[in-house]
C-alpha cells in the first residue's frame, strides 16, 4: 500500500496485473488502528455494480488517482505490446523468408490517435457545405435509370 492517503468518496482507477483490463474503486471506508506500535491506515472499496466492499490493498494492479494518468499507461501498454508482436513476426519472417527486418517508425499512440479524431471532426454546417461545394455539378446530375433511361437532375439553388 502507498503512503497515500484517500477520502471516503475518492474514486480511484486501477489497472489490473493479474488480468488486462481497469476498473473504477470507490473509497468506502477509511479504518484507522492506532496501536502502540504505530497508525495502520486501510481502506475498504466497492467497484461500479457490486454492493461488497474489499479491502484496497487486495486489488492487484496499478492504481491512480486520474483516469487521465491511467489512460497514458494503457496507450503505452498497448504500444509495447504491439511493438513486441511486430518484433517477433519481423524476426520469424527474417529466419524463415531470409529478409532482412527493417525499421519500423515509430508512431506516437496519442498523437495518431488524436490526430484521426480532429481530422474526422466537422460540423453538421461544414459537411453540408462541402457537399454543396464539392459533390454536386452547376449543370446539375446525370442519373441512368434501370431501364437505361436518361434524367438530368439539377438541385435549387438553396442547396447548389
Amino acid at each position: 500500500m502507498s503512503d497515500t492517503n484517500y477520502d471516503v468518496g475518492d474514486v480511484l482507477w486501477v489497472i489490473r496485473s493479474d488480468r488486462p483490463g481497469m476498473n473504477a474503486l470507490q473509497i468506502q471506508e477509511v479504518i484507522t488502528k492506532r496501536t502502540m506500535k504505530g497508525e495502520d491506515v486501510q481502506y475498504l472499496v466497492a467497484t461500479p455494480g457490486k454492493s461488497n466492499p474489499f479491502l484496497l490493498h487486495t486489488v492487484p494492479g496499478r492504481l491512480f488517482q486520474s483516469i487521465e494518468e491511467a489512460k497514458d499507461v494503457l496507450y503505452k501498454q498497448a504500444t509495447d505490446a504491439i511493438d513486441s508482436i511486430i518484433d517477433k513476426v519481423q524476426a520469424q519472417a527474417s529466419e524463415s523468408f531470409g529478409i532482412a527486418r527493417k525499421p519500423i517508425k515509430p508512431v506516437d499512440g496519442l498523437d495518431f490517435i488524436h490526430g484521426m479524431a480532429q481530422a474526422t471532426k466537422t460540423t453538421k454546417a461544414q459537411s453540408v457545405q462541402t457537399f454543396q461545394k464539392d459533390l454536386i455539378p452547376e449543370e446539375g446530375y446525370e442519373i441512368v435509370e434501370m431501364d437505361g433511361q436518361q434524367v438530368k437532375v439539377k438541385l435549387p439553388d438553396s442547396l447548389g
